[in-house]
């Protein structure tokens, strides 16, 4: 989980997904300017209220892609019902809409908890984003 505390970032005027480079703070540890580069070479720094801020979980999917809070994921046993990961106060989660799988690490009775075990990362791929490809979530 060397990855754990990577950020990208969504751009909401621009509709792009940006590499975190840094976050600078002022006084009182609010963010007050996001740096990020992008897929065209472009780097910009904007203010927090125009980007969202997604944190990467430190694990991949089966295919070795980094996973991020805002991703979509689907899993080998289910492959019909995508499922987002969300960033909670007890951590990263994926949304089960409503099923329940019996989970013994699950504190919420509609959620899934990552494990550091493999489970996620050896049955699991990155579909989209919620944010750069909202259509990704069926029934949504």
């Amino acid at each position: 989980m060397e990855n754990r505390f990577k950020f990208r970032v969504w751009d909401k005027a621009m509709g792009r997904m940006g590499e975190v480079e840094k976050i600078e703070f002022a006084l009182g540890n609010n963010p007050t300017q996001i740096v990020a580069h992008y897929g065209n070479g472009d780097k910009w720094g904007d203010s927090p209220d125009n980007l969202i801020l997604m944190q990467c979980t430190g694990l991949k999917d089966k295919n070795g892609t980094l996973i991020f809070e805002g991703d979509v994921l689907i899993h080998d046993f289910d492959e019909e019902n995508p499922e987002p990961v969300v960033w909670d106060k007890d951590g990263f989660y994926v949304g089960l809409k409503g099923k329940e799988d019996g989970c013994p690490l699950a504190s919420h009775i509609n959620h899934r908890f990552f494990t550091i075990n493999g489970v996620y990362e050896n049955n699991t791929v990155i579909i989209g984003n919620i944010h750069a490809n909202p259509e990704s979530m069926k029934g949504e």
